[in-house]
Formats: structure tokens, sequence, C-alpha cells
């Protein structure tokens, strides 16, 4: 989550888009990919240091919300959200 910090929006592909033909994964024939143009959401950055973070509430508001934007994409709750390169830096959720 830490190197989305300092963007002022961040992109989520929830899609791909070939003509008229709408993939909601990622299309598996190599050819349909060539012609595919990714179909995004954006949702409104945070510009906070996340890094010291370790709980789920204390994180900015947007980036809640980008969370909760995946969750609701992928029909699941994340459960960890790493917040730098060390393995201790992460949120729990």
């Amino acid at each position: 989550l830490d190197v989305l910090d300092d963007q002022e929006t961040v992109k989520i592909c929830t899609g791909y888009k070939s003509g008229k033909k709408i993939y909601h994964s990622f299309p598996a024939d190599l050819d349909a990919l060539d012609v595919c143009e990714p179909i995004y959401e954006e949702v409104p950055g945070w510009m906070e240091d996340t890094s010291k973070v370790r709980n789920r509430d204390d994180l900015p508001k947007n980036a809640i919300n980008y969370i909760q934007t995946i969750e609701r994409h992928l029909r699941l709750k994340i459960e960890m959200i790493s917040v730098g390169p060390e393995r201790l830096q992460v949120v729990r959720t």
C-alpha cells in the first residue's frame, strides 16, 4: 500500500474491453489480450505515509476506500496489507 502513498488518484483495473466484448477477468487468449484495453475505476489517493500504520482503522480514509473497492470487486476480505519492505510492516485486518 505504501508505494501508492504519493498518488493523487489510484486506478484499479476492473476488466478489459475488446470492441463490444467485455472481459471481467484477465483474458486467457493472448490474441484477444493484444487488442484489449483495460477498464479502470479511479479512486482518490490519500497522500499520507502509511508505513507506520498497523491497524486498518488507522489508515487514511481514502486508503480504506481503496481497499474496500478492491474487496468489493474480488468479493472477498483482504486480511493482510503490506505497508513497507520490512517483514513486520503489515496491517492485519
